[in-house]
C-alpha cells in the first residue's frame, strides 16, 4: 500500500474555512479566549445495547468506568444510530446529515469513500480554533481524497479499512470485497505504524497523548475504537478474567474490560488537566451487536445489520458537568445525526444553511428547557430502491426487512414481537407513503 506524504493530504484552514462552516456572532469571543468546552467522541464497534452494565442486560457484565460517565451525566434509553452497520453509521454521525443524501447506504460505499463536498465534525471546529484528531476506525474511504488528515483532522492514528487485527499493525481490511486479513497497515498521520501492543490499548495510548498535549487549548477528539468488533481477540490477563477466552462472549467481555479501563484513563487524564468539568463526552456505538459472536443486546430483536431495535438501537452517554445534568436518564427517540449539532451548539457555532442538518441541537432538550420530542420522523434505509427500510414516528415503527413486513407500537411491544399491520393499515399507508416521499428525494448509492 502507498505511503503518503503529509503533503498529499493537508489542507490549511484557510481553504477549510472557505465556505465550509457558519459562525455565529460569539465566534470573535469564542476566539479571543473564552472558556469553550473540549470535545471527546469516544465511538466503539459492534456495542450491542446489552454490553454496558448501566444499560438494561441479561447476560453478566461490568463496565464501571463507562458506567461512572453515564453517573455523571446523561444516559440516553432510546438513542439509535443511521444505520445498522459500520461504513454509512460513521458517515452520518460526522456529517450531521442522513448518509443517503449524499449516496452512503452501505459499507460498499466506502470504496469511493465519503464525498469531500460533505462536512465533518472536524471542517466545523478548525476554523474555530479547535485542534482536531481521529484515533482509531476510520472505514470512510481508503483514498488520498477522503483520508483523515484531508478532511478536518490534524492528527490521524489508526486504520482506514473496517476491520483489524488488535495485535498485528498490518493485518486488516485492506479495501470493499477484499481479504479481511489482508495488508491494512496502521497509520501515524501518514508513516506506517511498525508495532502496536493491542489497538484498543494503543488507542488510548495515543488519545491521552494528545489529551495532554492539548489540555490548555480547545481540542476536539474522535475516538473510534475498533472494539468490540471481530475478531475477538484480548490480552491473555484479559481473557484469564473469563475462563481463558472459551466462549465468544467470554472474548468479548474481556475485550470490554480493556476498553472500559481505557475510558477511565480518559475520564482521569481530564481530572489530572484540570478540564473534566468543560469536556464534553459522547459514548456511542456504532451499531448493534453482533449476536453470531457473542456479543449482547438485551431483549432487543435481532442485531447488527438489520433495521429492528437490535441493530440500531445503541448505548448512548454524554457529560459535560459544566453544561449539563448529572445522573439523568433522557427517553425521548433521538439518533447520532444528533450529535453535530449538538457539539456545534456547545461550542457557540451555528449549523450551516447549506447544507442542512438532518439532525437536531439536543442541548435544550437535555437542560429540560424543550419537553416535545427531537424528532418527528426518523428514517433508515439500505438503498434508494430496496425493501430493506424502516420509518419512525412517535411509538409507531414500521419495518420492511426483506419478507418480514412488520408495525409495531415500541411502547408496548419494544421487542416488535407483534405485528400490528393489518390492524393498523392506515397508520401502515400513512408512514409508507412518508417513507417513499422521503426516500424519494435521495441521490443513488456512490458505490454502484
Amino acid at each position: 500500500m502507498k505511503t503518503f506524504s503529509r503533503r498529499d493530504f493537508l489542507k490549511t484552514s484557510a481553504a477549510v474555512a472557505a465556505g465550509e462552516y457558519v459562525l455565529s456572532n460569539r465566534t470573535l469571543e469564542l476566539r479571543m479566549g473564552a472558556k469553550r468546552p473540549n470535545i471527546i467522541l469516544i465511538f466503539s464497534d459492534d456495542q450491542g445495547y446489552g454490553d454496558l452494565s448501566c444499560y438494561p442486560h441479561t447476560l453478566p457484565i461490568q463496565t464501571p468506568n463507562i458506567d461512572r460517565l453515564a453517573s455523571e451525566g446523561l444516559r440516553l434509553t432510546d438513542a439509535h444510530v443511521s444505520a445498522p452497520i459500520c461504513s454509512p453509521s460513521r458517515a452520518g454521525l460526522l456529517t450531521g446529515r442522513y448518509q443517503q443524501r449524499f449516496g452512503y447506504y452501505g459499507n460498499g460505499d466506502a470504496e469511493p469513500g465519503i464525498p469531500t463536498s460533505q462536512r465533518l465534525l472536524g471542517h466545523y471546529l478548525k476554523p474555530a480554533g479547535y485542534t482536531t484528531a481521529c484515533i482509531g476506525k476510520w472505514h470512510l474511504g481508503w483514498e488520498e481524497k477522503n483520508h483523515p488528515l484531508n478532511m478536518g483532522f490534524d492528527e490521524f492514528f489508526g486504520f482506514l479499512g473496517g476491520q483489524h487485527d488488535y495485535f498485528d499493525p498490518n493485518i486488516g481490511h485492506p479495501g470493499v470485497g477484499q481479504d479481511p486479513n489482508g495488508y491494512a497497515p496502521i497509520y501515524d498521520g501518514t508513516e506506517l505504524v511498525e508495532q502496536i501492543e493491542y489497538t484498543t490499548i494503543d488507542f488510548t495510548r495515543r488519545a491521552l497523548d494528545f489529551i495532554n498535549r492539548h489540555a490548555h487549548h480547545p481540542f476536539c477528539l474522535y475516538l473510534a475504537y475498533n472494539a468490540i468488533h471481530g475478531p475477538l481477540q484480548a490480552p491473555q490477563e484479559y481473557l484469564a478474567r473469563y475462563n481463558n477466552g472459551a466462549t465468544n462472549r467470554d472474548k468479548v467481555r474481556a475485550m470490554l474490560d480493556v476498553m472500559d479501563e481505557g475510558v477511565g484513563q480518559l475520564l482521569d487524564t481530564l481530572k489530572n488537566n484540570g478540564i473534566d468539568d468543560n469536556t464534553m463526552v459522547f459514548f456511542i456505538s456504532d451499531n448493534g451487536g453482533s449476536l453470531s459472536t457473542g456479543h449482547h443486546n438485551w431483549k432487543l430483536r435481532e442485531g447488527k445489520g438489520r433495521l429492528f431495535e437490535g441493530g440500531i438501537r445503541i448505548p448512548f452517554i454524554v457529560r459535560w458537568p459544566k453544561g449539563l445534568p448529572k445522573n439523568k436518564t433522557y427517553s425521548a427517540p433521538v439518533i447520532t445525526l444528533d450529535v453535530l449539532p449538538t457539539i456545534l451548539a456547545a461550542v457557540g457555532l451555528q449549523p450551516p444553511d447549506d447544507p442542512a442538518l438532518d439532525g437536531v441541537n439536543l442541548l435544550p432538550y437535555f437542560q429540560g428547557k424543550i419537553s416535545e420530542p427531537p424528532h418527528e420522523l426518523l428514517y433508515w434505509s439500505f438503498a434508494e430502491k430496496t425493501n430493506r427500510w424502516a420509518i419512525r414516528r412517535g411509538d409507531w415503527k414500521l419495518v420492511h426487512e426483506k419478507s418480514d413486513f412488520g408495525l409495531y407500537n415500541l411502547k408496548n411491544d419494544l421487542q416488535e414481537q407483534n405485528n400490528l399491520i393489518e390492524d393498523q393499515p392506515q397508520i401502515t399507508e400513512e408512514l409508507t407513503a412518508l417513507y417513499e416521499s422521503w426516500i424519494q428525494q435521495m441521490p443513488p448509492r456512490i458505490g454502484g
